[in-house]
């Protein structure tokens, strides 16, 4: 770390002594050169009175042939502005010529005194304030990468652009090489550190998820273009050509990256407003909206003041000087608002211990100093534009309204920043009697404990100022200056304890005599809230029980197949009604991997939460047996049997009828474990009944099970049902039956099978007339088509 913090202030410092030559007496340019060649891209005033155009080409200065371009920066760092310079230049096909130039001054006669100030505060004032920011942070936290991502980002903001250009280009090796490298590597990678830093401040754990592909998308493209681009720079710098097919390449590329780059700036003002709004932290939410408001009244002004020089085609030096002021001024903001939240917020847990009154006399001066200064400012650039004899009418015009406007705007301004910095540091008058009687008056209606301890306590901390105030069962603590008891009768329900008040004064009598009102308002308030919740606790018992029965039964009716597989030549469908709100009765429809409809209803012993746990692990062993491999029915029976009986005490069963059916035989290979026949009804017009019998699943370990097969035909129906279809009985106890079964599944034979299954259900409601359904009722049929 002391190596970074050494070379970057060496740096800076080079950079700051350097910038002062320039500032203050320094020659300006005489021209600038097109990228990679020795050729003039501009040629400032004094060059062209002397006939230097663009497209010369320089050949020597003072009798010395011209190398490296950065000859004449190093030259201007040795003489100051007058001297006199002889270039020697030639037009593109014509013979050299040579003329005298006077070096004119980058300052004074060459600049108004308005941009000297704008060109002093980015230099000085807003370049030094980033550097102290950023290796603070550093400094503070030297182990939190966070940290070294800001010093990233307020390095590159501070060197994102200088009037007086890049100063390293005039440095001596190998100097020169690494402080080109060096700021342009930063001027190029400012939108990398900026995207970085919205998506990992103030927390790299919660990131927005939506956006954190950008760091590679749009990070890595700027990352590697600045490292490239820096490093061309820096090879050119070090009196070594650069390939002009690269040059170009890289300039292609710039305006891509410098495109990505803007979109890299809206994704950090986009993630500060997605964890805005998502952030539980109310303490962090406030940093966040003052970091992403400051940012954006400090940088949409630089942003919008590029887009419209870019599509009107004008240059920066033609805007009004006091925009251009107001600007330059407002780029300060940003980093002056990422200080207060890091230093004053405390966000990144940066702290400065400093005495309560001294932080508000800071505050407040700082405030009225600022307000002179941006005053002032305003005021001498208003009457630079008014002196100045190039300035027309509307234009002065012009900049008295918005002198007027600004000055107007920044007292109003100045009111409700020195209220809020009241409200900040807790100056305010408040009537905090008022608020504390009020708060005992609340507290009667709260019947929620937790939301009386934190109504209590954030009330006292707002009218107090008190940033520690607790309701704890152990008493007061060695940090707690002051406690009351909460007692209820004879029942100690705790202690109020306070710390110290901001304002660091002690508490007054008249504090103590309202807390302990508070207090004993606040007893009686959780004595009712217990007295209340016991009451509500056996309700909300009865309640909880019955919402868990209400998802048992939404997980079984998932288990139930909801989108069976498509069968060839096969029109199957299945019902099932619980008689109470979860079900004993199964049933399931699945494929093997041979192509091989499984077809299984079961009925368990008994109902409820037992038997719907006995239907689900039924279900899942019959489907994890056929994905197993097992392909023989009565040794899928045999197993099931086992791991019913191995899974549940010995007076738990279950019944079952399960099948095969292969669609390109139209064979159904079917069984049954205790359970009723199922009835086939031929397209023919006769019934059968499928008759294979065995013991109910889980009576004996031994059980084997044999099974039978029908040819089905086109037309035939095979349908089947659990007891609770043959029980259910009418008010005279008398039961459907058989025969009713079987009658009609026979009058509805021509409909489809879930017409059958709705038809059933509906003649069995018929004929209870209104009786309790006392078991769950399952029907399911299959009917193979032509």
């Amino acid at each position: 770390m002391r190596l970074v913090v050494i070379a970057t202030l060496s740096y800076q410092l080079a950079q700051t002594v350097d910038s002062a030559h320039f500032q203050f007496g320094g020659p300006a340019r005489p021209f600038d050169f097109r990228s990679g060649t020795l050729q003039v891209a501009e040629a400032a005033l004094p060059a062209a009175q002397a006939g230097i155009r663009e497209g010369d080409t320089i050949l020597a200065l003072n009798g010395r042939p011209l190398r490296q371009r950065t000859q004449v920066d190093e030259y201007l760092r040795t003489v100051p502005s007058g001297a006199s310079l002889r270039v020697t230049y030639s037009h593109p096909g014509q013979s050299p010529q040579e003329a005298a130039i006077t070096l004119a001054p980058a300052v004074g006669a060459a600049r108004s005194r308005s941009e000297q100030l704008m060109s002093l505060f980015m230099e000085f004032v807003t370049r030094w304030f980033c550097l102290a920011l950023g290796l603070f942070v550093v400094i503070m936290r030297p182990t939190d990468p966070l940290a070294w991502l800001v010093l990233a980002m307020m390095l590159s903001f501070c060197n994102l652009e200088s009037s007086a250009g890049n100063l390293a280009d005039g440095w001596p090796q190998p100097f020169r090489a690494l402080g080109v490298w060096y700021s342009t590597f930063l001027q190029r990678s400012w939108p990398l550190w900026m995207l970085l830093f919205g998506l990992y401040f103030p927390d790299p754990s919660r990131k927005p998820r939506k956006v954190a592909w950008t760091r590679w998308a749009l990070g890595l493209p700027i990352f590697l273009f600045a490292l490239v681009n820096s490093l061309l720079r820096a090879w050119e710098h070090s009196s070594r050509p650069v390939p002009p097919g690269l040059q170009a390449l890289v300039e292609n590329a710039g305006s891509v990256v410098n495109l990505l780059g803007f979109v890299a700036i809206g994704i950090f003002f986009m993630c500060l407003q997605l964890k805005r709004y998502s952030e539980p932290d109310p303490d962090a939410r406030r940093r966040l909206k003052l970091l992403f408001w400051g940012a954006n009244v400090s940088l949409s002004p630089i942003f919008a003041l590029i887009v419209y020089t870019s599509i009107a085609h004008v240059s920066v030096g033609s805007i009004n000087p006091v925009v251009l002021a107001a600007v330059v001024l407002m780029l300060f903001l940003f980093p002056a608002t990422l200080a207060y939240v890091l230093v004053v917020e405390k966000a990144m847990d940066v702290r400065v211990v400093l005495r309560q009154g001294l932080q508000y006399a800071l505050a407040q001066r700082a405030m009225r100093i600022l307000l002179g200064f941006l005053i002032m400012g305003i005021v001498y650039f208003t009457f630079e534009t008014l002196n100045d004899p190039k300035t027309h009418r509307p234009m002065r015009l012009q900049a008295i309204a918005l002198c007027a406007t600004a000055i107007i705007l920044l007292q109003r301004g100045s009111g409700k920043a020195a209220q809020w910095i009241d409200r900040r540091f807790f100056r305010e008058q408040v009537e905090t009697e008022q608020v504390l009687v009020k708060l005992g008056e609340e507290v009667r209606s709260i019947t929620d404990p937790i939301e009386l301890k934190q109504r209590v306590c954030r009330r006292i901390s707002e009218s107090l100022h008190v940033p520690r105030v607790e309701i704890t069962a152990n008493g007061p603590g060695p940090t707690h200056e002051i406690a009351f008891p909460l007692t209820a009768g004879a029942t100690q329900l705790g202690h109020l304890v306070l710390g110290p008040k901001l304002s660091e004064e002690p508490y007054s009598g008249s504090d103590r005599r309202l807390l302990q009102t508070v207090a004993s308002q606040t007893a009686l308030a959780l004595e009712n809230a217990r007295l209340t919740s016991a009451v509500a606790s056996e309700a909300a018992q009865r309640e909880r029980i019955h919402r868990e029965l209400e998802i048992a039964r939404e997980v079984q009716e998932r288990l139930f197949p909801h989108h069976p597989p498509v069968v060839a030549g096969l029109d199957y469908a299945g019902r099932c009604r619980p008689a109470q709100s979860i079900g004993g009765d199964y049933y399931d429809f699945f494929l093997t991997s041979e192509g091989r409809l499984i077809v299984a209803l079961g009925d368990i012993c008994g109902k409820g939460v037992p038997a719907a746990l006995l239907m689900a692990s039924l279900q899942a062993s019959l489907r994890g047996l056929c994905a197993g491999g097992v392909n023989d029915l009565g040794e899928i029976m045999g197993h099931l049997n086992r791991l019913v009986f191995d899974a549940t005490p010995r007076n738990r069963f279950a019944t079952l009828w399960c099948a095969v059916y292969d669609p390109q035989t139209r064979i159904l290979r079917h069984s049954s474990a205790g359970h009723g026949d199922a009835l086939v009804l031929r397209s023919s017009g006769a019934t059968e009944k499928a008759g294979v019998r065995g013991l109910a699943l889980g009576l004996t370990r031994t059980a084997r099970y044999s099974c039978g097969d029908l040819q089905l035909q086109s037309g035939d129906l095979v349908a089947v049902c659990t007891d609770g279809v043959t029980e259910a009985h009418n008010p005279d106890r008398e039961e459907f039956g058989d025969e009713r079964w079987q009658a009609s599944l026979q009058a509805a034979a021509a409909l489809a099978p879930a017409s059958i299954l709705d038809r059933i259900i509906q003649q069995v409601d018929t004929f209870a007339a209104g009786a309790e359904q006392h078991d769950d009722i399952t029907v399911m049929a299959l009917r193979v088509q032509s």
